[in-house]
């Protein structure tokens, strides 16, 4: 779980009004600590709070009530894994259990993993594959719980059944989702489409290959996916416009436009996906890098941001911006990923939701609380700690943000 050790924290310091604002963060990360201890945690979500436990145990070891809540959340993490699943994906199943144990419990469940190591390669193994390719719900993700357990075997399927997955379009290489897989309406494709994003498209295809082709004996055809998924998804950028570059998704018909700014769609996870694969793999930067810098300068009205939680609110696009930060120590990163940040905390209403966050539905008007990991607090307690300390916040791997870390300026 240990980062890199050149992890800068973001908050306090010399800034104007910084030694505020890392106080306002700490306030909040304690009251999120205070809401997940006293409610009770839906199966679901067991998993990403005992991530979020993992991470406050190490920031507060003094804290008595800290870490006997860490030590009660990864109990019943054992025993979540240890039951009965229909489902293997990586945000809601098997496979994302089985990789915060992975994470936070270092060698000491080992017996555990492995049945997890089995039932996931068994998963992979199914034919016809009727399940979504993506990060979230499908063989991208499969692939990101075997990256953390280093296991050749379960690497070798993914990239095998990406391979099988693959459709060659314009000079490069991408995947269709189906259309029942489509998660925004645009039913009116029965063919499907393209999906752009990290969350659920080519970005996520494109970062896990990354990390796989930097292995020194990468599976077949690993480099060659890489390498025509990031073509095709360059070649499908919109004209610049304040609204960003990328759309969610290409299909027949579809009229493009810029998607909002977030984790799951649009330009933040697009720049953090290419340009992590392209330094893993020694490949160009630039236009990743260029477009994040583009997110630095965007007008916040332009984002479709209302709420703080980590898929698609502002301490999302605070942490992709701070892991661009991280990667390039460009001043102008730092300070978008602040001014992000500032706003998260801004929004927070103590005595609401989960440490007085709350996140918004579809609509932007109702609101609901949540302790998970991409939109209640789990999510926004692990990014406000990326914030305020020196341990590099190795649990976004699982979100494909890991930018690798450059030396300090």
């Amino acid at each position: 779980m240990s980062g890199e050790g050149r992890w800068e924290p973001l908050l306090g310091g010399a800034q104007a009004g910084g030694a505020e604002l890392a106080r306002a963060a700490s306030d909040a990360i304690l009251a999120i600590c205070d809401s997940l201890a006293a409610i009770e945690i839906p199966p679901q979500d067991i998993a990403h709070v005992a991530l979020f436990w993992a991470y406050a145990a190490g920031a507060y070891e003094d804290d008595d009530s800290v870490q006997a809540s860490y030590a009660a959340a990864v109990d019943r993490l054992v025993d979540r894994i240890s039951g009965e699943h229909v489902r293997h994906s990586l945000f809601f199943g098997l496979a994302g259990e089985g990789w915060v144990l992975a994470h936070i419990a270092n060698d000491d469940a080992g017996d555990v993993l492995a049945l997890v190591d089995q039932a996931v390669l068994e998963a992979l193994a199914v034919r016809p594959w009727t399940q979504p390719y993506d990060l979230v719900e499908g063989v991208i993700g499969l692939g990101i719980y075997f990256v953390e357990r280093a296991h050749a075997e379960g690497l070798a399927r993914t990239v095998a059944l990406l391979d099988e997955l693959a459709v060659e379009q314009d000079g490069g290489v991408t995947w269709r989702t189906a259309p029942e897989h489509m998660h925004f309406g645009q039913r009116e494709s029965p063919a499907g489409y393209f999906n752009l994003g990290l969350a659920h498209g080519v970005a996520g295809a494109i970062a896990l290959l990354g990390k796989i082709a930097a292995l020194p004996a990468p599976p077949p055809r690993t480099r060659a996916l890489l390498d025509g998924a990031t073509r095709w998804l360059w070649q499908h950028q919109l004209p610049a416009s304040p609204g960003g570059r990328f759309s969610a998704a290409v299909y027949p018909g579809a009229h493009a436009h810029p998607a909002r700014a977030a984790w799951c769609y649009g330009d933040p996870g697009i720049a953090v996906a290419t340009w992590a694969a392209a330094l893993r793999s020694g490949g160009s930067i630039e236009s990743a890098r260029e477009l994040a810098c583009g997110l630095a300068r965007r007008d916040a009205g332009t984002t479709g941001i209302v709420d703080a939680n980590l898929c698609h609110g502002s301490t999302g696009l605070a942490h992709i911006l701070n892991r661009c930060y991280q990667a390039s120590r460009e001043p102008a990163l730092r300070e978008a990923a602040q001014a992000w940040y500032r706003r998260a905390l801004g929004a927070r209403r103590p005595g609401t939701g989960v440490g007085g966050f709350l996140s918004a539905r579809p609509n932007g008007k109702d609101w609901f609380s949540s302790p998970s990991l991409l939109e209640g607090g789990a999510g926004v307690g692990l990014a406000l700690l990326a914030a305020t300390t020196a341990t590099e916040p190795s649990w976004d791997r699982l979100l494909l943000c890991d930018l690798p870390t450059a030396e300090p300026a």
